[in-house]
């Protein structure tokens, strides 16, 4: 069971306010709400195609979401990236969230992240657990950079291009967006 519980999707764009600004060359605040809307768009379209979680998020995951495999260390594939904060209790409502670390090998970008055991004693996973993950970027600086340039570019498409009648996802976009993320596809 992976259900996603709350969701902020004003927080980044405010945040980057700012910097799409600056890229746009708009010097005025006639259209910060304009451009916070089109900021959401981006980011939301690049979750979707990139499978990424960069919008702050709290989700509830249960254990039988979570492969054991092989990151930095053994430990559990968490089903969602840049998490940046859980807690986790076993079927009796017991926190056992100390038992566990949390890793991201790439946070602000599409890495995996992982739960490692805290020490060569902590238990198991328990089959029973339930995990609320904590995810997404609340931060600019710490996205990827690639990742703020395509919200970037894309933000600054839509502002330019938004009394156009013409469809600004067409796939040549589309395409664009997955080679800049990924290179070797």
């Amino acid at each position: 069971m992976i259900v996603r519980t709350q969701t902020d999707l004003s927080m980044l764009p405010d945040a980057m306010l700012l910097t799409v600004k600056g890229h746009a060359r708009v010097e005025h605040a006639r259209d910060d709400v304009l451009l916070r809307s089109y900021t959401a768009a981006a980011i939301s379209l690049i979750e979707r195609k990139c499978n990424v979680s960069l919008n702050p998020a709290t989700y509830t995951v249960s254990a039988d979401e979570l492969r054991y495999g092989y990151g930095l260390q053994p430990g559990w594939w968490l089903p969602l990236n840049n998490v940046h904060q859980f807690d986790a209790t076993d079927a009796a409502g017991n926190d056992i969230a100390a038992d566990f670390l949390l890793g991201n090998m790439d946070f602000g970008g599409s890495s995996s992240s992982y739960l490692y055991p805290a020490s060569e004693t902590s238990p198991s996973m328990p089959c029973s657990a339930v995990l609320t993950l904590s995810v997404g970027v609340d931060d600019p600086a710490l996205l990827a950079p690639e990742f703020l340039a395509l919200i970037l570019r894309a933000t600054a498409s839509l502002y330019e291009n938004r009394e156009a009648s013409l469809d600004l996802w067409a796939a040549t976009f589309a395409s664009e967006l997955m080679s800049m993320w990924r290179p070797c596809a």
